[in-house]
């Protein structure tokens, strides 16, 4: 069991793709049900242990293992804007009239030679769900395109990111780019993780002191020594740097905040 295990961490160290989980189970262990039965618990066990021993929040069992590209069924993209795709067949799919959300799927990506942005000049990620939401109907302007982040994203969801960024990039004169995340240590990390893996140009939306302040009420309370610490290493690292101030303040008053505290 334990060279199974090693198996599939080998495997996730490598991955660069999506994978459903019983071709990977057939894959490693020639038998489609394997993975699920015997090597999933224990995946999953290890990947929760990561993301505590970083202090970070822990998402489902599903999204665990999408962070590393391990899915039950393809997965699903969520954006909104002017946004059109040009397929390897030739073939067009037109996003624009969807002003209430546009979902694709990770196959439709792998088949996607260009994505089309029409009078695009802003881009904001949102990682969590009901901001994304609350977003569309309270704050999205018609030059702007919407795209929902989640946590740490998935290889596909990457190739999904970078083809935005490439496309903008190519086809716009200027287009400013924002992520908004809670403002904690896991958000911090989303964020740098997304400027340095994919968009260099990317800056904070509403991860700031004058946020922090306005709903510090609301705000919640850093209590364990190890999380303040990791918020100090962070404040002496130039990967942060656009948070050193917030950080200041979070470590000041030992408040972090959640992002949908914002829209409540």
């Amino acid at each position: 069991l334990n060279e199974d295990i090693l198996k599939c961490l080998i495997y996730i160290g490598k991955n660069h793709d999506e994978v459903m989980e019983r071709l990977l189970s057939s894959r490693l262990y020639g038998d489609s049900k394997y993975f699920e039965r015997n090597v999933k618990g224990k995946i999953v066990s290890i990947l929760k242990y990561w993301k505590k021993r970083e202090e970070e929040d822990i998402p489902e069992e599903e999204e665990l293992l999408g962070e590393q590209g391990i899915v039950r069924w393809p997965e699903i993209m969520e954006f909104t804007g002017n946004v059109k795709t040009l397929m390897k067949d030739g073939s067009e799919i037109d996003f624009c009239t969807q002003k209430y959300g546009a979902y694709i799927n990770s196959n439709t990506i792998k088949q996607m030679n260009e994505v089309i942005l029409k009078g695009v000049q802003q881009i904001i990620f949102i990682e969590n769900k009901a901001n994304y939401i609350w977003y569309l109907s309270h704050e999205k302007k018609e030059d702007e395109l919407v795209v929902f982040h989640g946590g740490c994203y998935s290889p596909i969801k990457g190739v999904w990111f970078q083809k935005i960024y490439e496309s903008s990039r190519r086809q716009m004169e200027k287009v400013n780019y924002f992520h908004w995340s809670d403002i904690d240590v896991g958000g911090f990390r989303i964020f740098c993780r997304l400027k340095e893996k994919i968009i260099p140009q990317l800056q904070p939306y509403k991860m700031d002191v004058a946020t922090l302040m306005d709903f510090k009420e609301s705000a919640l309370k850093i209590e364990t020594p190890s999380y303040k610490t990791r918020l100090k290493n962070m404040r002496n690292d130039s990967t942060y740097i656009e948070f050193w101030q917030v950080i200041d303040i979070m470590l000041e008053f030992d408040i972090r905040l959640e992002q949908e505290k914002i829209i409540v």
